[in-house]
């Protein structure tokens, strides 16, 4: 019962989150900063077992259905970005300059955290790479939602300001894709048989394609909007709670679902644009639930700056070497990477869908640490970009 109650409130205050009461805001900072999610990210901190105890564990083990249909939700929402219809239209050098920046930045975080996994906190050797790994997922991509709020308000424009959205748009890919196989291994630690993680990957591959092929077939079928949108809810539950089961992550399944979907379909914006006026409410519960799991421990702030100064580095690096590689008519400036410090929803939905995928085999830090730096860059983030677009001239 109190789990129902409490889904309820929680459910209240997305709703109210989505109405983006603050965004109306005459002061361009405050509609920003309402935007980005963070009030909500702390309350959840603030109101979970880690702190007040007001959603106690128990109870938001009972809520765990909830969270993870809302990762197969963000999963399936990033996935329809990904049209080869839209995508073919841009040369290959930009996708190659995108991915090459979020490599290196993978390397970089990857590279530190392995390191200090093993040498400052004495981690086992396995639960050293995958905290290594994932964390690196993270770092890779960037929010592009602080661009797009930039250029909705009319801040922004111009050559330097489109290719930096469509970097922050394409680049959590690789994080992505590395946390797809990270999860490819969870099975193996959890039961005996089948602990072959390639097969675990082609069959995580395999379940979004067919959920894809599915959902289009039943929305073909159905004979008006609403009853289309119930569907895809139903299809991404159906499919994340076998994600769950099984101990693979609803977030790339469904990612690989969007994909197939928005490609098959000769409707594709309109699928986007419903999936993105119904996001909100879903993202506003997705991060209270997500903030429950903020875990402070002794050793965070030191963690936590590694983290950012680590990623910072691979940024800047990485988008200097991509921007050698670009043709003269993206005439970014090599210190464009501080353009893509950003975090938001798709990195902490990669480590809270670490989290159920992993269960017994946590290391509780690296949530801390996820959720910590996206605070920080969602505070500084959209404050740097604007700052540096304007020496660019496109502000």
């Amino acid at each position: 019962m109190k789990a129902i109650l409490l889904l309820a409130l929680l459910a209240l205050v997305s709703f109210l989150g989505s109405a983006k009461v603050l965004g109306k805001s005459r002061i361009p900072g405050l509609r920003l900063f309402s935007r980005t999610g963070i009030l909500f990210l702390l309350l959840g901190a603030c109101i979970g077992y880690n702190e007040l105890d007001i959603l106690d564990q128990e109870t938001y083990l009972k809520l765990g259905p909830v969270i993870v249909i809302g990762l197969g939700w963000l999963g399936f929402t990033f996935g329809t970005n990904l049209e080869f219809r839209t995508l073919r239209k841009f040369p290959l050098r930009l996708y190659l300059a995108t991915w090459l920046q979020a490599l290196v930045t993978f390397a970089a975080v990857f590279a530190t955290f392995l390191y200090l996994d093993s040498e400052y906190l004495h981690l086992p050797t396995a639960e050293a790479y995958i905290a290594a790994v994932l964390l690196a997922a993270t770092a890779a991509g960037t929010a592009p939602a602080s661009l797009f709020m930039l250029g909705g308000e009319r801040l922004v424009r111009g050559t330097n300001f489109e290719t930096l959205r469509f970097f922050a748009t394409l680049d959590d890919f690789p994080g992505l894709l590395a946390l797809g196989v990270l999860c490819s291994f969870s099975p193996g630690l959890h039961q005996a048989n089948y602990t072959n993680p390639v097969f675990w990957f082609v069959f995580q591959v395999l379940l979004g394609v067919i959920f894809g092929f599915f959902l289009r077939t039943l929305k073909a079928r159905s004979l008006d909007q609403s009853a289309g949108d119930l569907m895809v809810f139903g299809v991404i539950g159906m499919s994340s709670g076998l994600c769950l089961y099984l101990h693979l992550s609803p977030l790339f399944v469904s990612a690989i679902s969007g994909m197939v979907v928005v490609n098959i379909s000769d409707r594709s914006e309109a699928i986007y644009q419903r999936l993105v006026r119904r996001e909100r409410a879903f993202y506003v519960l997705f991060l209270l639930l997500s903030g429950c799991l903020w875990v402070v421990t002794p050793n965070l702030p030191a963690l936590v700056l590694a983290y950012v100064l680590s990623r910072l580095i691979g940024k800047t690096v990485g988008t200097a070497l991509a921007v050698q590689s670009l043709p003269n008519h993206w005439p970014l400036p090599v210190t464009s990477g501080l353009g893509l410090i950003s975090q938001g929803g798709l990195a902490i939905a990669m480590v809270v869908s670490y989290r159920w995928a992993f269960g017994a085999y946590l290391v509780d830090w690296v949530v801390g640490v996820v959720l910590s730096a996206v605070v920080i860059h969602e505070m500084v983030g959209p404050w740097i970009q604007l700052k540096m677009l304007q020496r660019m001239g496109d502000a």
